[in-house]
């Protein structure tokens, strides 16, 4: 029986294609306290093809100074997740 749950990788040597539904969640995750890592893995589940393209290229091109839990996209998602 297939999981409803997105398959999530840790490194973007893949790049997604618009059937990929795997969630690639930043590698630091552990960082963050459980709820916020939670939220940060729902986040990126819902991002459009294009948002998840940006996203991956953001994470690729800054590299250890991306933060997701700081990016304006994240920040605005969360704050309509309140409301």
């Amino acid at each position: 029986m297939p999981s409803n749950e997105p398959e999530v990788k840790q490194n973007i040597t893949d790049k997604p294609d618009k059937t990929d539904k795997t969630v690639y969640i930043p590698e630091n995750i552990s960082k963050y306290p459980l709820e916020v890592q939670s939220s940060i893995i729902k986040y990126i589940d819902q991002l459009t093809d294009k948002e998840n393209i940006a996203y991956l290229i953001a994470k690729e091109h800054l590299g250890t100074s991306f933060d997701i839990s700081k990016s304006i996209g994240y920040l605005t998602w969360k704050k309509s997740q309140v409301a």
